[in-house]
């Protein structure tokens, strides 16, 4: 190589050329991924839920459906209740994790309309078909719930819980029913706005049957169900055993007695003979005194 030539790198422009080559390849590798991931994430969501059903009992609505065909990339966390005036105007009413579920604040006198979503982690699925309800006017409580009873020391105390509907309007109290027969109850007394109520005028060793009912403004609601309780009879205390205990006592008390008197008579004599005295020489007679003069001569 003559003096004084440039020096050519020849390994420049191949290392620049490979390192846009693998930038290149590492973006297009994350579009790539990037674009998979926007592909899962919008197919990954449920399908509608299906046979989506509503009825009525009373101002209750039930609704009832089947899980969507497919749950999509994962399964689902719960599903969205929708409600409205409208087909067209379903807003969101509340979440649950089942299949069923019941809508006790249904207003009375209007027509509702319902709808179903599911959810997984991808995000909500879409709407199942619709359905509508139309609910009646203002009506009587449903039963009372969970009605328990007990007794203590012979005095009855009944419980329950609220209706699961007032029948659209506000309960104004309750009324207690009892009888001694099963489905012989007639009313017994009516009460405010409580859960409990303690029955005192109940007789020993009868068995008295319970049920309760919710009113409000329209009338009284749906008896409850029954319950019976059997008042136990006071058991007599029985004395038998404090009595022999007594007799033995007195019969001991009568055995110490009579020994005693019988000592007492036996030592008695003794203790009461009077000593002997010596008799005194001032006093002896006088033949007394000569025999004794005589014989000391």
């Amino acid at each position: 190589m003559e003096a004084g030539a440039p020096i050519i790198d020849a390994a420049g422009p191949r290392s620049a050329r490979a390192l846009k080559l693998i930038i290149l390849t590492v973006a297009l590798l994350m579009l790539v991924i990037v674009s998979v991931n926007l592909a899962v994430s919008a197919e990954g969501e449920p399908g509608a839920p299906t046979d989506l059903t509503a009825t009525m009992d009373s101002v209750l609505v039930f609704l009832a459906w089947e899980a969507p065909e497919d749950e999509g990339t994962s399964a689902i966390l719960e599903y969205n209740i929708l409600r409205g005036d409208a087909i067209d105007n379903l807003t969101m009413f509340t979440k649950i994790g089942g299949t069923t579920f019941t809508d006790s604040t249904a207003p009375g006198g209007t027509t509702l309309f319902y709808g179903v979503s599911a959810r997984n982690a991808a995000g909500n699925g879409p709407v199942s078909n619709v359905v509508s309800v139309d609910v009646p006017e203002v009506t009587v409580p449903s039963a009372p719930r969970s009605v328990s009873v007990s007794e203590k020391d012979g005095v009855v105390t009944l419980t329950w819980g609220t209706p699961q509907t007032n029948g659209g309007s506000p309960i104004t109290g309750y009324t207690v029913m009892r009888g001694t027969t099963s489905g012989g109850e007639t009313q017994l007394t009516t009460l405010g706005v409580v859960l409990e109520y303690e029955d005192t005028g109940v007789e020993e060793g009868k068995t008295y049957f319970y049920q309760v009912r919710a009113v409000n403004d329209i009338g009284s609601g749906r008896v409850s169900n029954e319950v019976s309780v059997t008042i136990p009879e006071e058991e007599e205390e029985d004395d038998t055993p404090m009595m022999a205990l007594y007799a033995v006592i007195v019969v001991i008390l009568v055995i110490i007695i009579l020994f005693a008197f019988r000592g007492s008579k036996k030592g008695g004599p003794e203790q009461m003979a009077p000593m002997a005295k010596e008799p005194d020489p001032a006093k002896a007679p006088p033949t007394m005194m000569a025999e004794e003069a005589k014989d000391g001569n």
